[in-house]
């Protein structure tokens, strides 16, 4: 397997970014113009793959963040019912529990939390929860519940884009994230 240069370095680090190839591409150095094609290409390639692959690893390794931690997050926010953050009032209504009323996966899906009271005591509180439709196509996404298809072409025949798993890099490579 070839060595990466330094601009082929320089993508995968920005890939890892934000995981927008055409961007990452850009943002090394390369030309904007056919920046989408060429950066789908780069990705096909298993000396970039395996760069990209070790990094993540490495960068998984130092911020102690695993992929579970995620799915758990992204679960709970998908998943934990409105009585773990509100209890019923006397008239029906909800009521926001309290920060330390609530379950911790429950802390974990509010996003703000308001109140408006005037001197005499009267108002309200209100929670924002954090958007579970996303949350829910992140769940799905990890999980690979969606399939995207990616067809690019150019010439007669479609290019098909290969995702390599599995690929390892030299042990003399350098893998350098910051």
């Amino acid at each position: 397997m070839s060595k990466l240069n330094e601009k082929q370095k320089t993508f995968c680090r920005e890939y890892l970014v934000d995981l927008n190839a055409t961007q990452a591409y850009i943002r090394a150095g390369y030309s904007e113009n056919g920046a989408k094609v060429s950066a789908c290409q780069l990705l096909t390639k298993a000396n970039v793959q395996a760069f990209i692959q070790k990094a993540s690893k490495k960068r998984q390794e130092r911020t102690e963040i695993k992929g579970d931690d995620l799915l758990q997050f992204w679960h709970d926010l998908t998943y934990t019912p409105m009585d773990e953050m509100y209890n019923q009032g006397p008239d029906g209504t909800l009521v926001p529990k309290t920060f330390d009323e609530m379950s911790d996966r429950a802390k974990r899906c509010v996003s703000e939390v308001k109140s408006m009271f005037t001197a005499d005591g009267k108002g309200f509180q209100s929670i924002k929860r954090l958007d579970q439709i996303k949350s829910s196509e992140m769940l799905g996404k990890s999980l690979g519940l969606f399939k995207e298809k990616l067809e690019i072409s150019g010439g007669e025949e479609p290019i098909k884009v290969l995702n390599i798993i599995g690929v390892e890099v030299e042990d003399d490579e350098s893998i350098d994230i910051n």
